[in-house]
């Protein structure tokens, strides 16, 4: 069975942008800590299609340990531009899309992102 866009959203955490077995949909309580709390999506709405849908529980407890004051801390700017990509392209998921790229990796393809995003940082 492959997986709509919506689907593959869901699978993908917002703030570190990787899959994990533990990510789950963003609630609407949630989405208020990430507009509050986290650097860089003041603007966030849970419905942008451009933009992963779904929260680990890694990034959940680390985003309720900030306040204000001291925020999420922003992906680097190569990870940050993801999300501006996707909103330049078709809302028509294709072989662009980052979202079902990271989804549809092989095994070997999501390790040699992990390691590259972890070089980033």
């Amino acid at each position: 069975m492959t997986l709509t866009h919506n689907e593959r959203r869901v699978k993908i955490c917002l703030l570190c942008y990787e899959k994990k077995s533990n990510v789950r949909i963003i609630n609407d309580e949630q989405a208020k800590l990430i507009k509050e709390r986290a650097d860089g999506y003041e603007h966030y709405e849970i419905n942008d299609i451009h933009l992963p849908s779904g929260l680990c529980q890694t990034c959940i407890q680390k985003l309720r340990k900030c306040d204000k004051s001291h925020k999420f801390p922003q992906l680097p700017l190569k990870w940050r531009n993801v999300a501006k990509n996707l909103r330049s392209s078709s809302i028509e998921c294709n072989k662009n899309c980052k979202i079902c790229s990271l989804i549809n990796f092989t095994l070997n393809e999501y390790k040699a992102y992990l390691k590259e995003k972890s070089n980033q940082n």
